[in-house]
């Protein structure tokens, strides 16, 4: 139950391939119960603190009401390398980010961590929302070992990359969500840290900063400078990672590649899909619209007609929509939109021409033939709109399935990146 921090190492060594790093064994626990957890904190205070209280073995094993978050967590992260941590919600991404940070101590394990680190784990962390963004700075320096003349050299660069201009002498807790990761980013990146954490607050700002981040990123990896960073986008992690940790139900499902690690984060989604078929309540109160008409039932089927999900994404599938029309409604559309497991449109269908010019009574069901896919390895979800000048329903999150690629060429020729898969050749001459 070991967290180290030793000095900054020196730059100049990245070539060496030095651990920054090093997790071994590493286990959190929390308790369910709010009284339990009340007082189980201030039996391990006591613990800590009382001449010969100290008891390994309560740390390491669950009392009543007791579960654990993170349980036999271990990896290396070297210089100038990239680490990126998926999973799903609850997986343990954030709870491990914070025990690398110092904010949390973990109940077994050993965390060791070589440099000066940078952190930007949750909106306003590290930040005094009293002080102003220029006074955080210096704070945020001085706890990174930096001395105020040190600080005041990175100054006008912190609050150039920050684009806050003026604000620099507001108190932050006048900063809108956007400020607040700019100028998070801005100190934690700024301030030549060895290894820099990063939660998914980068999704906060807007695609312009967050191109600029990334450009940033690259130049810093390069000067030797190593990142751990978690999110639920999968092509973010792709583009900017050495390899992958895959955290399920806290502990570690696979460490790999970047491609094959997320290959497989996709296949641990796929396995806990829903009914293939999504029958629908219609007592849902959420369900946006006026209720003249209501989805019945979806489903997803594939070239030979059975209901699926996994879909072959160079081969042809159709989606089903069985609907009630609870009164005679004429002309209404219909809209399809399929999104990638980090909630981005990739395609929409519309039925545009197709049901303007015909009255819906009763029960009908309506067919989207769909020829090829051509969608990259992912998990996928569907959602479903109908209306005509109003909303009439929609459904959300319809149905999820997995794309795989299954022909070698398309693997050899996309390279098992990017989003779309195309019927492309190449042609030497």
């Amino acid at each position: 139950m070991v967290t180290e921090h030793q000095p900054p190492a020196d730059h100049s060594s990245a070539a060496t391939g030095e651990v920054l790093v090093r997790v071994e064994g590493v286990g959190k626990k929390f308790c369910r119960d709010l009284k339990k957890s009340l007082w189980y904190g201030m039996q391990d205070i006591a613990s800590e603190l009382l001449p010969g209280q100290r008891d390994l073995e309560r740390h390491a094993t669950l009392r009543p009401g007791e579960f654990w978050a993170l349980d036999e967590v271990s990896f290396e992260l070297r210089r100038g390398e990239c680490l990126g941590l998926i999973g799903r919600n609850g997986a343990g991404k954030s709870t491990l980010l914070k025990m690398l940070n110092g904010l949390i101590k973990p109940d077994k394990g050993r965390i060791e961590m070589r440099g000066r680190v940078g952190a930007l784990i949750e909106l306003g962390t590290g930040m005094n929302p009293i002080l102003s963004g220029r006074e955080n700075i210096y704070v945020n320096g001085a706890v990174l070992g930096f001395s105020k003349q040190e600080v005041n050299r990175k100054l006008g660069a912190i609050v150039e990359f920050a684009e806050i201009g003026d604000f620099i002498d507001m108190p932050v807790k006048n900063y809108s969500s956007g400020m607040k990761v700019r100028l998070g980013f801005a100190v934690a990146s700024q301030l030549n840290p060895d290894i820099l954490l990063l939660d998914e607050v980068l999704a906060v700002g807007d695609e312009i900063f967050r191109k600029k981040c990334f450009d940033f990123l690259y130049k810093i990896q390069n000067e030797g400078t190593s990142f751990i960073i978690v999110s639920h986008n999968p092509y973010a992690i792709e583009r900017m990672c050495t390899y992958v940790v895959v955290l399920n139900k806290g502990k570690i499902a696979v460490i790999d590649e970047s491609k094959k690690a997320i290959a497989h984060y996709h296949a641990l989604l796929a396995q806990e899909q829903p009914n293939i078929k999504k029958i629908v309540d219609f007592s849902y109160k959420d369900r946006l619209g006026t209720g003249q008409i209501r989805i019945k039932s979806v489903d997803l089927v594939n070239k030979n007609g059975q209901s699926t999900k996994v879909l072959n994404v160079m081969e042809s599938f159709s989606i089903i929509i069985d609907f009630i029309a609870f009164e005679k409604v004429h002309g209404p559309r219909f809209t399809v939109e399929i999104l990638s497991s980090s909630d981005v449109q990739i395609m929409t269908f519309c039925t545009y021409g197709i049901t303007e010019s015909i009255s819906f009574d009763g029960l009908h069901r309506l067919i989207l033939k769909i020829p090829k896919l051509q969608l990259m390895t992912d998990v996928y979800s569907i959602d479903i709109k109908v209306g005509k000048n109003v909303r009439l329903d929609t459904l959300r999150y319809a149905l999820s399935f997995k794309a795989i690629i299954e022909n070698e060429m398309y693997i050899a020729l996309t390279g098992g990146r990017g989003i779309l898969v195309s019927d492309a050749e190449w042609v030497l001459e």
